[in-house]
C-alpha cells in the first residue's frame, strides 16, 4: 500500500494521548512524518525538523541506521518467531547476556532477563516479580507496591496503578488494590521515611518500590546525596525490592548505561525499553538481581507464571544487539556526557532569569525548561505554551511540551549522535520561540 500523504479526519489511526478534536486545528503541528535521517524527520509536505526529543525518549542512536535495519531483517529470515514459553534463540540468549553485564554494576553479577514488547508490559513484570518474590520467600505479607507522586510508569492496569497521576487513572477504576504514593523530590528529601508512614507495616509490607532516578514526568527533577542515601536505607532496612524504571533513561542518555550506575545506586531490578531499540522495533525488559532470580528456581514451585508471546523474538532482539554494538562503537555514551553538560550549560546561559522561564533542571541528554507567564511567577497559560510550540514548529524543532504540577515545561532529549553546532541551533530556535 502506498504511505499515506496527508492527515485527516477520514484517518482511521487512534494517536496516542493526544486530543482528538486538536488533530488539524494548527498549521505548524506536521501532519505525517514520513522518513527521517540523523536527528532530523521530515514530513508529508516536505518540511524538515530537528527531533530534540528522540521520537519518544527512544531514538538514541537517531534515524538511519541501516545496520540495525538489516540485523532485524536477518534474524527474522533465519528464525522468524521462536515461542518464549519453551525455547530460547541465539539472538534474545546473546542480548540477555549483554544486558546482564551493563546492569551489573546496578543489580550485581549474573543477572536473568524477562523479555517484554514495551516498557509499560516491563514495569507490569516486576511489580509481578516483586509480589510473587515475597510469597516465595516467607514474606506473603508484603502486598503494597509503592512509587511517587507525579510519577508515570506505563498504560497496562497494573503500571497504572502505581501512576502518580490522578487524572490519568480516574476512568479505569477500580486499580489494584495495596498501592501508595510517596512524596516527590519537588516536595520531600526523605524517601526512607516517607515509606513508613505510606503503609501500615511501615514499610515491611512493601512487596517493591518503584521509580525513576530521574522525575522524568515531573519536570526532569534530580536527586541529591540525601535523597539517594534515603534511598539505599530503603532497601536495606525495609527489606523492599527497589525497581528502577530506566525506560527513558537507560542506553545512555546520562552517559551511563544506566542513570543508577550514574548516581552509584544499587538495585533489585531494572525495567528498560525505548533506547534498548532505539525504536527501531518494540522491545523491554526486566532485569532482575541473581538474589530475586533465585527465588523462581528452587523446588516444585519454581515457575513464574507470567510471559510475552513476543517477548525477546528475533528480530526485536537483533535489533537491540546492534543498537548497542552502535552505542558503545561510536562512544555515543561519552558525547551524550559532554554533549549533555554544553547543552546545559548553554540553557543556563540563554534563560536563567529569562522573563518567561521559571527555572530549569535536568541531567546530560534531558533537560527541561520550565515556563511561565511574562513578568509573573504564575505558569504559563495553555494559550502562551500553545503560542512556544507553534514557533518551535514552525522553526523546524519538535520537542515535548509538558504540564507537571501546573508547571509546564519544554523538554530536550536529543538523539546521543547529536553535536555541538546542531546544540547552538537548537537553541538559538528555542530563544527565538520564547520572544
Amino acid at each position: 500500500m502506498p504511505v499515506e500523504k496527508s492527515l485527516s479526519e477520514h484517518d482511521n489511526t487512534w494517536l496516542h494521548f493526544f486530543p482528538s478534536d486538536q488533530l488539524g486545528k494548527t498549521d505548524a503541528f506536521p501532519s505525517s512524518l514520513v522518513k527521517a535521517q540523523g536527528i532530523y524527520v521530515t514530513d508529508s509536505q516536505g518540511r524538515q525538523y530537528m527531533d530534540a526529543i528522540s521520537g519518544a525518549y527512544c531514538v538514541n542512536v537517531g534515524y538511519g541506521r541501516d545496520s540495525i535495519v538489516d540485523a532485524a531483517s536477518q534474524a527474522a529470515k533465519t528464525l522468524a518467531f521462536c515461542s518464549p514459553f519453551s525455547f530460547s534463540n541465539p539472538y534474545s540468549t546473546q542480548l540477555a547476556q549483554a544486558l546482564a553485564n551493563l546492569a551489573s554494576p546496578v543489580v550485581g553479577a549474573n543477572a536473568r532477563v524477562f523479555f517484554t514488547n514495551s516498557g509499560s508490559e516491563a514495569v507490569e513484570t516486576a511489580l509481578k516479580i516483586a509480589r510473587a518474590f515475597a510469597v516465595k520467600s516467607g514474606e506473603s505479607q508484603r502486598k503494597w507496591l509503592i512509587s511517587r507522586d507525579h510519577a508515570y510508569h506505563g498504560v497496562t492496569l497494573g503500571a497504572l496503578s502505581v501512576c502518580g497521576f490522578a487524572s490519568l487513572k480516574e476512568e479505569f477504576g477500580p486499580l489494584l488494590p495495596m498501592t501508595a504514593t510517596i512524596p516527590s523530590m519537588h516536595d520531600s528529601n526523605d524517601p526512607f521515611n516517607d515509606l513508613l508512614k505510606a503503609t501500615p507495616g511501615r514499610g515491611k509490607d512493601v512487596a517493591g518500590v518503584l521509580l525513576e532516578t530521574i522525575e522524568t514526568s515531573n519536570g526532569m527533577v534530580t536527586p541529591g546525596t540525601e535523597y539517594l542515601d534515603g534511598l539505599r536505607r530503603l532497601r536495606e532496612e525495609t527489606g523492599a525490592l527497589l525497581i528502577v524504571d530506566e525506560v527513558i533513561t537507560g542506553f545512555g542518555r546520562m552517559g551511563s548505561w544506566f542513570s543508577a550506575e550514574h548516581y552509584g545506586l544499587e538495585a533489585d531490578i531494572i525495567v528498560c525499553a525505548k533506547g534498548l531499540t532505539s525504536g527501531y522495533d518494540s522491545l523491554g525488559a526486566t532485569i532482575v538481581s541473581e538474589r530475586v532470580a533465585s527465588a523462581f528456581a528452587q523446588g516444585n514451585d519454581s515457575m513464574f507464571t507470567h510471559g510475552a508471546t513476543f517477548g525477546g523474538r528475533p528480530a526485536a532482539a537483533a535489533a537491540a544487539l546492534e543498537n548497542i554494538r552502535i552505542l558503545d562503537h561510536e562512544q555515543l555514551l561519552g558525547n551524550a556526557s559532554s554533549m549533555g553538560v554544553y547543552l546545559k550549560d548553554r540553557l543556563h546561559g540563554l534563560f536563567a532569569g529569562h522573563p518567561k522561564v521559571s527555572g530549569l533542571t535536568g541531567t546530560g541528554l534531558l533537560q527541561a525548561i520550565h515556563l511561565k507567564s511574562p513578568d509573573s511567577p504564575a505558569p504559563a497559560t495553555t494559550e502562551e505554551v500553545a503560542v512556544i510550540r507553534d514557533r518551535l514548529l514552525n522553526h523546524g524543532v519538535i520537542t515535548s511540551l509538558y504540564y507537571t504540577r501546573n508547571d509546564p515545561t519544554i523538554e530536550i532529549a536529543p538523539p546521543l549522535c547529536i553535536n555541538q553546532e546542531q546544540i547552538d541551533h537548537l537553541c538559538l530556535v528555542i530563544q527565538q520561540a520564547l520572544k
